[in-house]
């Protein structure tokens, strides 16, 4: 997670400040069953900007195996929801954003190695 853009950013602007960075105070996490496999899959959400701000959250889904942590879907939302639809075994993801001009939502399917953006639908108000 800190290998994303939000997190190198974060390091950066923690490096300028002379802090030192603690990932446990930038995260929240919680475990989530997107398979039913055996690795264990979480739902992190950036908790302190620059990994959060106004009108944008980041949001990384990621997979424990015996091989480490992979992300398989990083995207910056106001709120993500775990669908009970499947693809490839995998639950199906929607990214929800909105500002004062514009709503959308976003659908994200497993392709076998992470999600992909699968369909997006915006409404202007």
């Amino acid at each position: 997670v800190m290998n994303s853009e939000p997190g190198k950013q974060a390091q950066a602007d923690a490096k300028k400040r002379h802090v030192e960075l603690d990932p446990a105070k930038l995260l929240k996490g919680t475990p989530i069953q997107l398979s039913n496999s055996r690795g264990r899959s979480f739902i992190l959400m950036g908790d302190t900007p620059p990994l959060t701000g106004a009108d944008n959250t980041w949001f990384w889904i990621v997979q424990e195996s015996e091989h480490g942590a992979t992300t398989l879907l990083w995207v910056g939302a106001n709120c993500v929801e775990i669908k009970p639809r499947r693809t490839l075994g995998y639950r199906d993801v929607e990214a929800y954003w909105s500002s004062a001009a514009e709503t959308r939502v976003e659908t994200y399917q497993f392709d076998g190695n992470s999600y992909k953006l699968r369909r997006s639908r915006s409404v202007q108000r």
